[in-house]
């Protein structure tokens, strides 16, 4: 089916497809593609549009608090339910870990439960960024704080001990999918200041890595904007070397210490070598790779580290 003069913005569509696959069966829900991330950067005008309807000397303008309030609950209510829900999956991806059921039916079972704890996470972070942007632009157009209704706050601090370990298993998880999509060989990571710009210098250094190590797999942070990234592609696609790109920081969910857990994630790899392209000398270290070099030192069983120096 397409969209259709009468379904512009394919909404009648799209139910139809959902009620479709509904009829399925239970796991309906892991079929449905992941949120496609353009919802958040469409909310604030979205919200500015209606919030002009009740302008200043409307009829309308005494009922814009609670009309634009209630905008911001419509987001925040299922927000309650797919936290509950979110628990309750966790809770039965836990069980199915603890359980060690090696079966076919127990490895099936475990598969659907980490999609479904997945697909959770994403429709939550999806939903929390929309409301998040809601929340802002009501405060800007009422001049006031934004307060959920009492006792109706989702909130990830409140995690119960299932939800925070399926969280690591799924973390553990992916960090194993992405290893298994490269060939056996010898996994480096690479890293390094975005001002570091010498081509040549990291070359030079992947070139006496792979002297050593045949076969050697690059890993890197599959940063478009750092030199050090797109150097080592580069040098990575001329010499044939397979590549492991990690999945950019998830600062949704993280905050600013998300690439310090894409840090963890890359150690988590099983590296045979860190190579860190630190910013010239005097200048102030950068604190990413600094990091991935000290959790490299750390690790059990500990992972060298090699400072590429001009």
């Amino acid at each position: 089916m397409t969209k259709d003069d009468t379904d512009l913005f394919g909404i009648e569509t799209r139910y139809r497809r959902i009620e479709t696959e509904r009829l399925t069966g239970d796991d309906y829900e892991t079929s449905l593609d992941p949120p496609d991330g353009s919802a958040p950067d469409n909310m604030e005008p979205a919200f500015k549009l209606i919030a002009a309807m009740f302008g200043e000397g409307t009829a309308a303008e005494l009922d814009a608090e609670s009309v634009l309030y209630n905008i911001v609950g419509a987001f925040n209510r299922p927000l309650i339910q797919l936290h509950r829900a979110h628990g309750e999956a966790c809770s039965t991806l836990r069980d199915l870990v603890d359980r060690g059921d090696s079966s076919e039916v127990g490895s099936v079972r475990l598969e659907q439960a980490e999609r479904r704890a997945h697909l959770l996470d994403q429709r939550i972070e999806h939903l929390e960024a929309i409301r998040d942007i809601a929340i802002r632009c009501y405060e800007d157009a009422v001049g006031r704080a934004w307060t959920p209704p009492k006792g109706s706050a989702p909130s990830r601090s409140g995690q119960t001990a299932s939800a925070r370990s399926a969280r690591q298993y799924l973390a553990a998880s992916r960090a194993r999918e992405l290893a298994a999509l490269a060939p056996e060989g010898e996994r480096f990571a690479v890293m390094g200041a975005p001002e570091v710009t010498d081509e040549t210098l990291i070359t030079r250094a992947l070139d006496d890595v792979r002297d050593q190590y045949p076969d050697m797999i690059l890993v890197h942070t599959a940063d478009r904007n750092n030199p050090v990234d797109n150097a080592a592609a580069r040098w990575a696609r001329r010499n044939n070397i397979h590549q492991i790109p990690m999945d950019q920081p998830d600062f949704t969910r993280h905050k600013s210490a998300a690439p310090f857990i894409r840090n963890d994630e890359m150690i988590a790899l099983g590296l045979t070598g860190v190579i860190i392209v630190p910013r010239p000398e005097g200048a102030k270290p950068h604190g990413i790779s600094e990091n991935l070099a000290q959790k490299a030192t750390e690790a059990r069983p500990k992972v060298p580290v090699r400072r590429i120096k001009a």
